[in-house]
C-alpha cells in the first residue's frame, strides 16, 4: 500500500476544527488523517497496477504503533465523486490538507472512473481528468472541480501533467500544484480556482515553476514545496515585489489578481531532494518534510 503519513510532529496536524461538535462527526478534531492508497483485495496490485483506490484514515495521536485506523472512509472509485490516484509516482495525485478555517479536508487526485490494473499510467491518458473535493466532518466527500485540460490535464504539447497537490482557505478557494512533461503555453504551474464565483477554469498565478510538489496555506499564506529546491512564497511585481499571501482570493484586502512573481523562501537545495511534502511554523523559521513510501506484500 501507499500512504501519505502524517505525523504528530508535525505542525500542519490535519483535524478538524473544535467547533465539529456532533455526535455524528467521523473525522474528530485532534486526530490525524491519512490519505492511504490501495487495498488488500490482490485486484489493485501495488507492484504492477498504476491505479489505485483512495481512503482518508483516521488515527489517535495520544497513541503509539496503532494496528488499524480508528475509521477509514473509502473514497468513490467511479464519477461523479471518484478521487483515486497513480500509485507509480511519487506523490502524483493525492494531495490532502486541512482547510485554513478547518472546515474540511481538501483532496485531490484523477477523477473520472478508475480505470483498469492494467492500463498504462493516468499521467499521460487523455482520457482521466484531474480534479480536487473536499470531505467534511461527517464523512461527505464531493468532487468540485473536474476536467481534462485546465487542471494539470494534458493540453496540446503536454505528454505528462500530474496532480500533486491542494489547499483551501475555506472550501471555496483552492490553490493546487502539479508537475509537467512537455511544453505548452497551457502548461500550468499553480492554480486558483472559486468554486462560487462562476469561473470555467482555474487561474493560473504562477508559470516558471512547473514542478511542485505540494501547496500549503501556513498561518494565512500560500507556500509551495519544490523537491531539490525547496519552499516558494509569493511576491506581486506590480507593487514593488511585496508579498502576496494569497495570490488571486478575492476575499483578502486589495485582492491580487494576476500573475505572480516565485520567491525562494527556504532553501534546502539538493541535500533533500527527496521531500515532497512539508509543513513550516506559523513564524516560517522551522520545516517539517515528510515522503512517499510503498509497503510490498
Amino acid at each position: 500500500m501507499k500512504k501519505l503519513i502524517l505525523t504528530a510532529g508535525l505542525a500542519l496536524v490535519i483535524a478538524l476544527g473544535a467547533h465539529a461538535q456532533s455526535t455524528n462527526v467521523l473525522l474528530p478534531p485532534g486526530k490525524l488523517a491519512v490519505f492511504k492508497a490501495g487495498d488488500d483485495t490482490g485486484y489493485w496490485n501495488i507492484s504492477t497496477s498504476r491505479a489505485q483506490p483512495c481512503f482518508i484514515q483516521i488515527f489517535d495521536t495520544q497513541t503509539n504503533n496503532q494496528e488499524e485506523p480508528l475509521y477509514s472512509l473509502d473514497l468513490p472509485t467511479n464519477a461523479p465523486n471518484a478521487i483515486w490516484i497513480n500509485a507509480h509516482a511519487g506523490s502524483e495525485g493525492g494531495g490532502i490538507s486541512r482547510a485554513f478555517d478547518r472546515s474540511c479536508l481538501a483532496i485531490e487526485g484523477y477523477t473520472g472512473d478508475i480505470i483498469s490494473p492494467t492500463n498504462a499510467k493516468p499521467s499521460s491518458d487523455t482520457s482521466v481528468p484531474r480534479g480536487f473535493g473536499t470531505v467534511d466532518p461527517f464523512g461527505n466527500e464531493q468532487v468540485l472541480y473536474s476536467s481534462l485540460d485546465n487542471w494539470f490535464g494534458l493540453p496540446t504539447g503536454v505528454t505528462q501533467n500530474n496532480p500533486t497537490g491542494i489547499s483551501t482557505t475555506d472550501g471555496t478557494n483552492f490553490w493546487g500544484t502539479g508537475n509537467v512533461t512537455g511544453t505548452s503555453s497551457e502548461a500550468a504551474g499553480t492554480l486558483f480556482f472559486n468554486t462560487q464565483d462562476g469561473q470555467s477554469s482555474p487561474f493560473e498565478l504562477q508559470n516558471y515553476i512547473q514542478a511542485a510538489a505540494e501547496a500549503r496555506i501556513i498561518a494565512g499564506t500560500l507556500y509551495v514545496v519544490v523537491p531539490g529546491s525547496g519552499i516558494y512564497n509569493f511576491l506581486d511585481p506590480e507593487n514593488n515585489d511585496a508579498v502576496v499571501p494569497l495570490p488571486f482570493d478575492p476575499d483578502v484586502p486589495n485582492p491580487v489578481d494576476h500573475v505572480v512573481l516565485t520567491n525562494l523562501f527556504l532553501n534546502w537545495g539538493s541535500t533533500f531532494q527527496n521531500i515532497a511534502n512539508f509543513d513550516m511554523n506559523p513564524a516560517g523559521t522551522i520545516a517539517y518534510g515528510v515522503h512517499w513510501w510503498r509497503a510490498r506484500p
